[in-house]
């Protein structure tokens, strides 16, 4: 509830549903078995060209993680041992995690894209003892490159391939499976026994749209709280079968998706990479009613709906989350399927939901907010780089607590400079919330520009290029200017066969948006730099910038006489 003298500040509601409880991701685990035994908890079925059909049951799900768990212990891992997995959403992926949190063991889920140096930094920072990976992902062999980052780690013991190992440095699924074939499944409930809620159950290494990752250390308790919070905010039910092509190493694909998933002993349909067609044929297939992707993933499936003629008609929800859909795209998934948008907003620090919205609130509110605050969490917003809260309504920086992390993995410094003493994380984002409580994102207080003394959240500026005709996806960034300091330089991607030219966006925008505002550079592109989340690499953008110039393929929407 907001307080009541008008200023932003969410109070939890301590009566609110669901319950905090004291339960753990095994927890999730038992329930959902004894809930649903013969339902579909696991399907991959687009994969038959890739040799890969997985369909198990809860009941045959258990078994998996009973057996996996103990050859996990039977390979000497101790409880609290960190077990690194680098890789795509392949089963064992799931496996894998679910294994974990029953032999009480860390799980470190780490981007296929990492190479030697990023990796060995992980390796290191986490002291890991095992790892599980593709050996080979887009032509990069991370065998290779976990062959040389494990010089440098003494205390990896394990090292297992997804598929077969390519030499003896390791293993390959089959034969590690094979090698501990005979499972104690009393020894394992014996380790399963020893997990408590406050037990470390992940280290994730936030997605670094902004520089190098930090391990956020995230408990048993938050993140089986926050799977019960979003199954109930976004109505996940039983029958629920949930197209999931979100990155398992990412928070949003293992624990915004997977734990709701688990919370409601629904069913899990991975897609190993994202490919839109994969995913629309996986929803046809298997009739889902689910399906998650950010605005990159929703623009490609709606490329893909075009060009093949797929219905998607089972459809009900559409999850996303990290900002607002736009509201043109999700306009028109609305008018097209009569879903409902399920966006959330947090991050990796507070595990990762604050606000989501829910089936309940009206299309409009699905498509221009983040909903309000999940259960249990307290929220406000006040001026940037202070604690003043400022009034329901104004843009500021928003603040959270309720399920904030551990702490960031062996770097005290950075964790008292992101959570206060009375446990406040900070987030960097800009938003701000009305009187109905819910929360809208406008920019990222990183991200915004300082033209001539005016500030400019970069969100703004995109909403208005996207209504463009042509332009698919934009990214607006702050570029060095002599006089003013700062000037937009606007990326864009553009639909097939599209054009647009400088003349265009500012005869289009002018009178619109604030001159200021608009975009002083303009730069064509065939596809954005992202995150394995999705998101667009906007300090990759700089250096596009600098190539571009190099290149003469910046072009200028100010002519010489009307240079503001």
């Amino acid at each position: 509830m907001l307080d009541s003298s008008g200023i932003s500040h969410w109070w939890p509601d301590a009566g609110a549903l669901p319950a905090l409880e004291s339960v753990t991701v095994a927890d999730l685990v038992d329930r959902a078995v004894a809930h649903r035994p013969h339902g579909d908890a696991l399907a991959y079925s687009a994969y038959a060209d890739l040799g890969i059909s997985v369909r198990l049951s809860y009941d045959g799900l258990y078994e998996e993680v009973v057996s996996i768990a103990d050859a996990l212990i039977d390979s000497g891992l101790e409880v609290g041992d960190r077990v690194v997995v680098w890789g795509r959403n392949v089963p064992q992926f799931s496996l894998i995690q679910w294994a974990c949190a029953y032999a009480n063991l860390v799980m470190v889920p780490i981007n296929p894209l990492y190479r030697r140096d990023e990796l060995t930094f992980v390796l290191e920072r986490v002291d890991a003892n095992a790892v599980f990976l593709n050996a080979e992902d887009r032509g990069a062999s991370l065998w290779d490159i976990l062959g040389d980052a494990a010089k440098h780690v003494s205390t990896l013991r394990l090292q297992v391939a997804f598929e077969q190992a390519p030499d003896d440095r390791g293993l390959g699924w089959d034969q590690w499976r094979a090698a501990h074939a005979n499972t104690d499944r009393e020894r394992v409930l014996e380790r399963r026994r020893s997990v408590k809620p406050a037990d470390l159950s992940q280290i994730q290494f936030t997605s670094g749209t902004t520089g190098s990752p930090k391990g956020v250390e995230l408990t048993n308790w938050i993140l089986a709280n926050q799977g019960l919070h979003m199954a109930t905010r976004a109505e996940v039910v039983e029958t629920d079968r949930w197209v999931n092509p979100m990155p398992l190493f990412h928070c949003g694909g293992c624990v915004v998706t997977a734990m709701a998933i688990l919370a409601a002993a629904a069913t899990h349909l991975p897609i190993i990479s994202f490919d839109p067609k994969r995913v629309c044929d996986t929803i046809e297939r298997e009739r889902a009613t689910f399906v998650s992707g950010v605005t990159t993933m929703l623009i490609a499936m709606q490329e893909e709906m075009e060009l093949n003629g797929q219905s998607l008609a089972t459809l009900r929800t559409v999850v996303s989350g990290g900002s607002v859909v736009p509201p043109a795209i999700g306009r028109g998934w609305q008018e097209r399927l009569d879903v409902n948008f399920v966006i959330t907003y947090g991050q990796t620090e507070f595990g990762p939901l604050a606000t989501v919205t829910s089936p309940q609130d009206s299309k409009v509110a699905q498509i221009t907010t983040c909903g309000r605050p999940i259960a249990h969490v307290e929220l406000d917003v006040v001026t940037p780089g202070t604690t003043d809260r400022v009034p329901v309504d104004e843009e500021g920086e928003l603040r959270y607590r309720g399920f904030v992390m551990n702490g960031y993995h062996k770097d005290p410094e950075a964790t008292a400079s992101a959570v206060d003493s009375e446990g406040w994380l900070r987030s960097g984002d800009l938003g701000c919330i009305d009187a109905n409580g819910y929360v809208r994102i406008t920019g990222r207080a990183k991200d915004m520009i300082i033209r001539g003394g005016e500030n400019i959240a970069s969100a703004s500026v995109e909403d208005a290029m996207r209504s463009l005709d042509g332009v698919a996806d934009v990214s607006v960034i702050g570029v060095d200017d002599d006089r003013y300091g700062e000037e937009l330089c606007a990326f864009v991607r553009l639909n097939d066969g599209a054009t647009l030219t400088a003349e265009h966006v500012l005869s289009e925008l002018s009178g619109r948006i604030a001159r200021f505002k608009i975009p002083r550079y303009l730069i064509k592109l065939e596809a954005f730099p992202l995150t394995p989340s999705g998101k667009i690499q906007k300090f990759r953008l700089t250096s596009l910038h600098a190539t571009a110039l190099e290149e003469g393929r910046v072009e200028d929407t100010r002519k010489p006489e009307g240079a503001p």
